[in-house]
C-alpha cells in the first residue's frame, strides 16, 4: 500500500543500506574503531612503561650501567620460610 509507514519505512531502509554498503561505511567504521583501540592501547603501553621499566642507559654513582645491576626485591617483601615437612614417608 502506497503512503503506508511500514513499506515506507523498508523502501527508506533499503536505499540506506545499499548507500552504506556501496560508502563502505562499515569497514571504515571498524578502521576507525581499530585505530583508536590501538592507539588506547598503545598509550597504556607508554605509561606502564614509564611507571615500571628501568632505563638500561642510566648510570649509578659507581659507574655501573642498570643492565649490569641485578634486580633486588626489598627486604621487606622477601619471607624465607623453613621447609614444614621435610620426607613425606
Amino acid at each position: 500500500m502506497l503512503g503506508d509507514p511500514e513499506y515506507t519505512f523498508s523502501d527508506v531502509e533499503r536505499a540506506i543500506q545499499q548507500e552504506v554498503r556501496k560508502r563502505n561505511y562499515l569497514a571504515r567504521y571498524q578502521l576507525r574503531v581499530a585505530e583508536a583501540e590501538r592507539a588506547h592501547e598503545m598509550e597504556t603501553l607508554r605509561r606502564l612503561e614509564a611507571k615500571y621499566r628501568v632505563p638500561s642507559n642510566r648510570t649509578d654513582d659507581a659507574g655501573a650501567t642498570t643492565a649490569d645491576l641485578a634486580v633486588v626485591e626489598p627486604a621487606s617483601s622477601v619471607i624465607e620460610r623453613a621447609p614444614v615437612q621435610a620426607s613425606l614417608f
